[in-house]
């Protein structure tokens, strides 16, 4: 079972696996998660500007390309925004997270585990979230950011690319050149209309659903090998 059909071409394309092989989209966070009115949120957090928030949040990898988000990022000085980093990251990452984040006031950085509640208010508090990842198969980030009624700036890959619309994100090219495009693009982005599609969006992948898939499939595979076993002992 994959998350994406991008799974189910690698697994081809690495190790010639086409046969039983089912694409499933993760499924939702709405129900576990409260939502907290944005103003109340950035209040709770002690963020006390009113800028344009954007988040990246989650586990801090190379793949995942924060470094990069963060030089193009400061290579638009006039860009009105505040970019905020929140997720563990290794010593290594750390510290090139936070040079790149001195002397731009516009960025901040929460490089540790954050709780569940604390998180969440971060996701209330963004206007969009941003995950600039160089690689993905299925994303738990995008459809967390996604249940919470957040718009998703991604490139247009894997999961990105299957789950996201122009309805509740803005999908761009992979790369450097592709990113700073869309970071400029942010602004005239209707980012309150894309927060209520976002919410929308999640609703339509509910765990009972996938659950239920995943209940047919291997069904599915118990008749069968009822049936082959049936076969078999037919003299």
């Amino acid at each position: 079972i994959v998350h994406a059909s991008q799974g189910k071409e690698l697994l081809a394309r690495r190790f010639f696996r086409t046969k039983d092989v089912y694409v499933i989209p993760h499924g939702n966070y709405i129900p576990f998660f409260t939502r907290t009115p944005p103003l109340a949120a950035k209040q709770l957090l002690g963020i006390e500007n009113h800028r344009p928030l954007l988040l990246y949040f989650g586990f801090i990898r190379p793949y995942k390309g924060v470094p990069e988000l963060l030089r193009a990022f400061k290579e638009l000085p006039d860009l009105n925004m505040d970019v905020h980093v929140v997720g563990n990251a290794g010593e290594a990452a750390s510290q090139e997270i936070n040079t790149l984040a001195t002397h731009d006031p516009r960025i901040h950085t929460k490089l540790k585990y954050v709780p569940d509640e604390e998180l969440t208010l971060y996701l209330c508090a963004a206007d969009a979230v941003i995950l600039p990842y160089r690689d993905i198969l299925g994303s738990g980030a995008l459809m967390t950011a996604l249940s919470l009624g957040c718009p998703v700036i991604a490139p247009s890959i894997g999961a990105f690319a299957e789950l996201l619309d122009e309805s509740c994100g803005y999908l761009y090219k992979p790369g450097t050149e592709g990113l700073k495009k869309a970071l400029l693009q942010i602004p005239n982005l209707d980012l309150a209309r894309m927060s209520v599609h976002a919410l929308e969006h999640a609703k339509r992948y509910p765990w009972q659903g996938m659950v239920r898939q995943i209940a047919n499939i291997y069904n599915n595979i118990a008749c069968e090998h009822d049936f082959d076993t049936w076969v078999n002992n037919i003299d």
